[in-house]
């Protein structure tokens, strides 16, 4: 069982009402392993819930839950919802004869308003309350519906908005855009929101809400956290790497690059920051950098889609000598000939060099045949992804040694540096 504290003292909605920013953050971190843990039990949606932990502590710290109305589009994200709304004495039964339910259920809470909690139908749902609630019906007060944006592509999702704005209906609608779903999101509106999150004004936002300076466990230096690896204590006592910095519990914060990892895993140092028995496997930095070349190529793909990756040998010449650029992104093991023209047009700019990926890495990413030559243009997503891959930068070339030593191995890409190599720009 966790060590839960706060959430110890939470037995419904109303109890976090008075609760101040940290408490929240620290209540979001103990429902979050709460969930971990039960699910470990029982089996279940892991994923679903734990995307929707911080949505469902604001939900009920902000709205008079169950008078106002909590629609979840999706049922299965109900895990921490049913953990806030006095069903945590129960939590460990979901799945199981006479247990919880694993949806939301009408006739188990009170805090269950819908029980269908399917794909696309919670706007539908939440306009039925806002409707009866406007003819007069007591005891619904603001309706929030949550839905995903797979489910925003439905039409069941437009036809909902639709008849919303033709009544004027008083409807909240919060779409949380975790570019899960399914199957892969597509089409303008997938593209769309895609751009809006990876935007310069919403990373300014998203940015200006963290805490921004770590301490690095190597070296006591205070750095900015994007120049930093988070790890946690895992349920076993092993040091995990957390990468998205959303694994409960306390972050253990060292820098960016393989030697400090290291020093980190070596010299016992998690455990000491920890003040408990860790075990950090020999090899940590080597996790590190795979999660981190993941993470690199998965952000290209939500680049393409976005619109704001070009790839293919003329239009991306095109695109360096447009001075769009910010990067330009060559597979490792392509052909020397394209290669030496790509990078002779981008060393007349600004545009950085990377060739840390194989072309069939690259092709996977981007789901394209053949993917050898890519450019990143400027934006917000360039922004993002700078971060990421100048982390990946501690632990291997980003430029390949036989790009500029022809005689050299070929297969050089993932070779580990003896310093970090930085850009990698030519």
């Amino acid at each position: 069982m966790p060590d839960t504290p706060l959430l110890d003292t939470v037995r419904i909605p109303a109890d976090t009402r008075d609760f101040s920013v940290k408490q929240l953050q620290q209540l979001a971190e103990e429902v979050r392993a709460e969930t971990i843990d039960a699910v470990s039990v029982t089996g279940g949606h892991l994923g679903a819930g734990l995307g929707v932990v911080e949505l469902s502590v604001a939900l009920h710290h902000v709205f008079e839950t169950p008078r106002d109305i909590l629609i979840w589009d999706v049922g299965h994200q109900c895990y921490p919802h049913k953990i806030l709304t006095g069903r945590r004495d129960r939590i460990r039964t979901l799945r199981m004869e006479d247990g919880l339910s694993g949806f939301t259920k009408r006739d188990e809470s009170p805090y269950d308003p819908f029980g269908a909690a399917h794909s696309s139908t919670s706007i539908s749902a939440g306009l039925g309350y806002a409707v009866a609630r406007d003819l007069g019906c007591e005891g619904v007060g603001d309706v929030v519906c949550v839905i995903g944006d797979g489910s925003m592509s439905a039409g069941m999702a437009y036809e909902a908005l639709n008849n919303a704005g033709a009544l004027d209906a008083r409807l909240i609608v919060i779409l949380n855009d975790n570019d899960m779903s399914i199957a892969p999101p597509t089409g303008a509106m997938s593209a769309y929101l895609s751009r809006t999150i990876s935007s310069r004004p919403f990373m300014s936002l998203r940015d200006a809400t963290i805490d921004r300076e770590r301490r690095d466990l190597a070296s006591h230096q205070v750095m900015d956290e994007s120049r930093l690896i988070r790890f946690v204590a895992g349920p076993d006592g092993q040091v995990v790497p957390d990468l998205g910095r959303k694994l409960p519990g306390r972050g253990l914060w060292v820098a960016a690059d393989r030697a400090s990892v290291q020093t980190a895993a070596k010299k016992n140092l998690f455990s000491r920051a920890a003040k408990t028995r860790l075990a950090a496997s020999d090899d940590l930095p080597d996790l590190v950098e795979r999660l981190l070349h993941r993470r690199c190529l998965d952000q290209l793909g939500l680049a393409r889609r976005e619109g704001v990756l070009i790839s293919g040998f003329e239009k991306s010449a095109a695109a360096i000598r447009s001075g769009r650029a910010a990067w330009v992104i060559e597979a490792s093991d392509g052909s020397a000939d394209g290669r030496g023209k790509i990078l002779a047009l981008a060393s007349h700019g600004t545009a950085r060099i990377c060739g840390a990926f194989t072309g069939d890495d690259l092709s996977l990413a981007l789901g394209l045949e053949n993917a050898i030559h890519a450019v990143l243009l400027a934006g917000g997503r360039a922004d993002r992804w700078t971060v990421e891959v100048e982390r990946l930068a501690g632990f291997r070339p980003l430029r390949p040694i036989h790009w500029d030593h022809p005689g050299g191995e070929d297969d050089t890409a993932g070779a580990r540096p003896t310093q970090a190599t930085g850009s990698g720009a030519s």
